[in-house]
């Protein structure tokens, strides 16, 4: 792992107090049908149809302190005009883990992540 990919998981793991669990709330309509695992498709498809939203990136937050780290997978949820967030990819999980907001503006989150093939990273205890 390069000192970059050290960095970020580093700052993750020191920032997952701040992770919150985001509801998952049902959109599907006639013009919305949200995919599982396509998180930043549907958010982005969502926002499109919903200009008052706006996609918020981020990661879910795994503790996998039993098998000695931390899981971060790259994810996006929904953030309504009034503050709220909702989460509008169908979840195929029992457990449902906490979302933490990424530090970048939404184009270095994207441009790192899709550079990189970034779908999830560790953090070794």
């Amino acid at each position: 792992m390069d000192s970059y990919l050290k960095d970020l998981t580093l700052s993750l793991y020191e920032r997952r107090h701040l992770a919150t669990h985001v509801p998952v709330r049902d959109c599907s309509s006639a013009q919305f049908q949200p995919a599982p695992k396509e998180c930043h498709v549907n958010v982005d498809k969502w926002c499109l149809l919903n200009p008052a939203h706006k996609p918020v990136r981020g990661w879910l937050v795994i503790d996998m302190t039993a098998l000695g780290h931390f899981r971060f997978v790259a994810h996006s949820v929904v953030q309504a005009e009034d503050g709220h967030r909702f989460d509008v990819t169908p979840q195929q999980s029992f457990v449902k883990h906490p979302f933490l907001e990424d530090e970048e503006m939404e184009e270095v989150y994207l441009l790192r992540n899709s550079g990189r093939n970034l779908i999830f990273i560790h953090h070794f205890l």
